[in-house]
């Protein structure tokens, strides 16, 4: 949660983060499947019950050690900050988990886009909250087809976010987000190429270079 708030501090106008769901199937939010890297601890978060996971701590990052926010304290949150919200669903093995996260995050009022990389879990979301706008997540080692979903949006990796592809895109009524894009260079190549986004590590940096451009290209998460 620190994160969140210091990206905000730093001028974000959106944020991302991923959502996973435990072996209970409450929602909680963290990138990595595994939990070493992020917690010290082995093991992986779909196969612990939330009540495991409330006593880890995230021990990298901003500030002192927390715990794994599960994803209503997110939507809390976000909904109190008022900003906008890329909420990815990372891989998950139960159709019904898709199902409680769209759930939760269309009756919390908060700012959301649903994205992911797999269009199964954005068919199921879609399912349970069918105001939410969706994005397909697209890089160049994994890219799915749409499959008919009525998409707002796709992120693409910053190489995929040519100026055909993006003017393929708007055509279509879709807008383009690129990522992950953490440099100057980047910046002003996805800028060039009609992107609607950036999606950054560096939002701070990205605000700031982002403010001394002739115009926007969007927000920042």
């Amino acid at each position: 949660m620190a994160s969140f708030a210091a990206a905000v501090r730093d001028g974000a106008d959106w944020l991302e983060t991923d959502v996973l769901v435990s072996k209970d199937g409450v929602p909680v939010i963290l990138h990595d499947s595994t939990l070493e890297r992020l917690t010290g601890t082995a093991g992986r978060v779909a196969d612990l019950t939330v009540a495991e996971l409330d006593r880890l701590r995230i021990t990298v990052g901003p500030g002192d050690p927390q715990p794994i926010p599960h994803l209503t304290d997110l939507l809390d949150w976000v909904r109190a900050a008022g900003v906008h919200l890329l909420l990815e669903i990372k891989e998950i093995g139960r159709p019904e988990d898709a199902t409680t996260i769209g759930r939760l995050a269309a009756a919390s009022g908060a700012d959301i886009e649903i994205t992911s990389f797999y269009p199964e879990h954005l068919k199921a979301a879609h399912a349970a909250a069918p105001d939410l706008p969706l994005t397909l997540i697209q890089g160049s080692w994994y890219a799915r087809d749409p499959e008919g979903l009525p998409l707002a949006a796709v992120a693409v990796e910053h190489v995929l976010a040519t100026p055909e592809r993006t003017r393929a895109e708007h055509a279509a009524g879709r807008a383009v987000y690129g990522w992950i894009a953490n440099d100057s260079g980047t910046w002003q190549t996805l800028r060039a190429n009609g992107v609607d986004a950036l999606i950054t590590d560096a939002p701070g940096a990205a605000r700031a270079w982002l403010d001394q451009q002739p115009t926007s290209c969007g927000g920042s998460a």
